[in-house]
């Protein structure tokens, strides 16, 4: 039997931060147009769906700059705080309420939302006009299949039951999974052999793991806030006399960074501050205009002196609450002084995060053991590690990151549309072009800022694929027909704003807005080379695939928003003023508005 289809004017894959307000903004525009968002888990949210979220998961980011524009959030009562950052189930309760609330032409996003697991995108060019050809697994009646397994080499949702397959058809496809939807689930040697639960952090939610008496040897794998938020809820849940072991490849980028919440700042906070022009500035950043001030913060002595104080003493105040080489001989016993991280919080190279628990180190350095090393194999109940340990273990939870969730489009599209992708699909033309524009771009990012030059001693991981190669981030070079854009794929530090600059963008290309005007492809190609180049030389590892902007988000949106020609209200703010969501509302509004004065609606 045939697969049932469905023809759409745009399909949205993703129903996180980015996929509900770009279908938002996109039917904003285009109200009449027929618009579905296809997302594999049942609830909207993306990492912050009810599916995913589990004890112990905070938000990064601050009451206040953590909503869209149309929508405000409701301040969670101060138990479920920690400083201005809150559980992670208000912002699933945020995001639901927004999916609810958001109607077009009598339809809420809730009501657009199909529960789909995304088998694979083609592109289907049958007729003039561009099409795109998704092809997915039916979720529809699954409701209590939530786990995601590892199967194939791939994670998919497990169900039971057959599934169908269904079809979607669409004009216009904005891609919205962003980078952290498919969990890495690495795979050990004789790992049949383990049978204990393996948890990864994307169903530590879901599982009943905290509440089992039975277990006493709990290892986890990981550098980043994940395999933080778990272990310390593993600390606080089990006994003292459970033993706990940190797992940290000894071939990685090394431990990450912990950066505490409640740094002095002339504001609120030192999340708000950092929504300012004024910080902004302080950062190194591609997007800077030259002028007088940037020339002197970041290519005089004194002021590459100032940025590095700046950053310094973040590092001096993290390093202080971790006390790494002090604690005593007991904690470096259990290896408490590997978790010590370098290069400093300015690179960013390792992956990190805000430190919500005041007594997280204190907890840490008394009962759990650290390794710096890696999974060999298994065998019952037990863990064979590089440095010929063996550790007793009856539950691995893995705070092991992401992958790729761009896998239902093969290589060559992939390579076709400027995204990460096997070199061996680049022609020795292109390697070359994108060579020498690289090349030269790089000696553009050294000479504007010269503190990038010389980076300390570090592990530096690379990818095994291209970069991203999206004008802004976002569109790709050849789509001619302006059918299709990524969101929420070049990295910010805070994801919602990011989404909702992003969303402006993407769709006034979408909509081919006469105000969005796009350069040459040849100077396309040029902004994209420095993009890359920038990102690698700034953020060391974690820019390698060419699409972080953690410590200029700034910067980014206001481009974003100047080439929309919307940057007056956001402008408005000044050197000092905190950017907030509603200046982004207030910079869609002209979008909207000039949009209506065309129609003549």
């Amino acid at each position: 039997m045939s697969p049932q289809q469905e023809d759409h004017d745009a399909v949205v894959i993703g129903a996180g931060f980015a996929g509900l307000i770009s279908a938002h903004r996109y039917l904003d525009l285009h109200p009449k147009a027929s618009v579905v968002i296809l997302d594999r888990n049942v609830h909207v949210g993306g990492v912050w769906s009810k599916d995913r979220i589990y004890p112990g998961f905070y938000s990064q980011f601050v009451l206040g700059i953590s909503e869209y524009s149309d929508l405000k959030m409701r301040k969670p009562p101060r138990e479920e705080c920690i400083g201005e950052c809150f559980r992670a189930k208000w912002m699933s309760d945020y995001l639901q309420e927004f999916a609810k609330k958001m109607i077009h032409d009598g339809k809420s996003l809730q009501d657009r939302l199909r529960r789909a697991e995304i088998v694979n995108v083609t592109r289907d060019q049958s007729d003039e006009r561009r099409q795109w050809r998704i092809s997915c697994r039916d979720l529809t009646g699954h409701e209590y299949d939530r786990t995601l397994t590892a199967r194939d080499g791939e994670v998919h949702v497990g169900v039971s039951g057959r599934v169908s397959t269904k079809i979607y058809i669409a004009q216009k496809l904005i891609v919205a999974t962003g980078e952290f939807s498919q969990p890495n689930i690495p795979h050990f040697r004789d790992h049949t052999k383990f049978g204990a639960p393996v948890i990864h952090s994307t169903n530590f939610g879901e599982t009943e793991f905290l509440s089992r008496p039975e277990i006493k040897h709990v290892a986890v794998l990981g550098a980043g806030k994940s395999s933080a938020d778990m272990l310390y809820m593993t600390l606080r849940s089990f006994s003292p006399d459970t033993q706990v072991h940190w797992i940290i490849r000894e071939d990685g980028t090394g431990p990450g960074f912990f950066a505490p919440i409640d740094l002095p700042s002339p504001y609120q906070n030192t999340i708000e501050s950092a929504n300012t022009l004024a910080m902004g500035l302080i950062q190194p950043s591609m997007w800077h205009d030259d002028g007088w001030w940037v020339w002197l913060l970041h290519r005089t002595w004194i002021g590459i002196w100032l940025v590095s104080s700046l950053f310094g003493a973040i590092d001096t105040s993290a390093k202080q609450r971790a006390n790494y080489h002090s604690r005593g001989r007991q904690a470096k016993e259990r290896g408490f002084d590997k978790l010590d991280y370098s290069p400093g919080i300015f690179w960013q190279n390792s992956p990190g995060g805000m430190l919500h628990h005041k007594d997280f180190w204190d907890v840490v350095s008394a009962r759990v053991i650290v390794h710096r090393a890696h999974i060999k194999s298994t065998s019952h109940h037990t863990l064979h590690l590089s440095d010929e340990t063996s550790i007793s273990c009856d539950a691995l939870l893995l705070g092991t990151g992401w992958t790729t969730s761009l896998t239902f489009f093969s290589d060559e599209l992939k390579a076709e549309l400027g995204l990460p992708h096997d070199p061996t699909f680049c022609s020795s033309e292109q390697k070359a072009e994108w060579t020498t524009l690289e090349t030269e771009a790089d000696k553009n990012v050294l000479q504007r800022f010269p503190i990038l030059s010389n980076p300390p001693l570090h592990t530096l991981k690379q990818p095994r694929t291209t970069p991203y190669r999206l004008y802004r981030g976002i569109a790709p070079l050849y789509d001619r027909t302006r059918s299709i854009v990524f969101v929420n794929f070049f990295l910010s530090g805070n994801m919602i704003m990011n989404a909702e600059a992003q969303a402006i963008w993407a769709t006034a290309y979408l909509s081919n807005s006469p105000h969005l005007h796009l350069p040459s492809l040849e100077e396309q190609k040029r902004d994209v080379a420095m993009q890359v180049a920038w990102s690698k030389r700034r953020y060391l590892s974690i820019g390698q695939l060419g699409n972080f902007a953690g410590f200029d988000s700034i910067m980014y949106w206001d481009m974003l928003l100047r080439d929309a020609k919307a940057e007056g209200p956001w402008r408005a703010r000044g050197t000092w003023g905190v950017r907030r969501p509603g200046d982004l509302g207030k910079a869609w509004r002209v979008v909207m508005e000039r949009a209506r004065k065309r129609s003549g609606i």
